[in-house]
């Protein structure tokens, strides 16, 4: 993320996406905030990182184990259980995979296939927990950074990741088929919410005319 010069509601579009420009690259340039315990970095950024470039619901996040984590034809995979129990895998982005293996070593249970991957950020009783991340502590994480980056957090959560990521894609002109089965939906009208290529005056047909 980086410092948005403006905050408010105009930072946030129709379907909840976050403009381009209040986003910079996610954890580019530190480590996320210590979690309470000793030579422990948080899981915030490794989760930011997965919600903006792989675009899950959060409760797809919060069931993730480690042994979601895996290698298909030489390329590491994320395994995730979406609505209906309907499977998908999805290829890590490199960010992504930096940003779990960071969090990883310093958490020290990604030995632990059946672990959950994302775990509290801390646990006032022992320290540590061997519970997974809940839907609202994901929400709690994404309200935070968003203050910090300026963005105004009244409609900011993990949904406006989501938005985002799928906004971002169909401008990058990615397919609407495959950016169907990315997201997990049934049915290809919930994805077209989020492709505003048709409301961008530059591709009109009108610039398409020629004689």
């Amino acid at each position: 993320f980086r410092q948005s010069p403006e905050s408010g509601h105009d930072q946030i579009g129709t379907c909840g996406h976050v403009r381009p420009e209040s986003l910079g690259t996610i954890g580019r340039n530190g480590r996320s905030r210590s979690s309470g315990i000793t030579g422990h970095v948080g899981p915030e950024y490794a989760i930011l990182s997965v919600l903006f470039y792989h675009a899950l619901r959060r409760g797809e996040l919060c069931r993730l184990s480690i042994k979601d984590i895996h290698e298909r034809r030489g390329v590491k995979h994320v395994r995730i259980y979406g609505k209906g129990e309907k499977l998908r895998y999805e290829p890590l982005h490199p960010g992504s995979l930096d940003r779990i293996n960071e969090y990883l070593d310093a958490a020290g249970h990604g030995a632990l296939p059946s672990a959950p991957l994302f775990k509290p950020i801390r646990n006032n009783r022992r320290g540590t927990t061997d519970t997974a991340l809940t839907a609202d502590g994901v929400y709690q994480i994404l309200k935070f950074y968003g203050r910090k980056t300026g963005i105004s957090v009244d409609r900011f959560g993990p949904h406006s990741a989501r938005a985002t990521a799928a906004t971002n894609a169909f401008d990058q002109g990615a397919d609407i088929a495959k950016v169907q089965e990315w997201l997990g939906h049934t049915n290809v009208s919930t994805t077209r919410v989020y492709d505003h290529r048709k409301t961008r005056p530059e591709d009109s047909p009108v610039f398409k005319v020629s004689y």
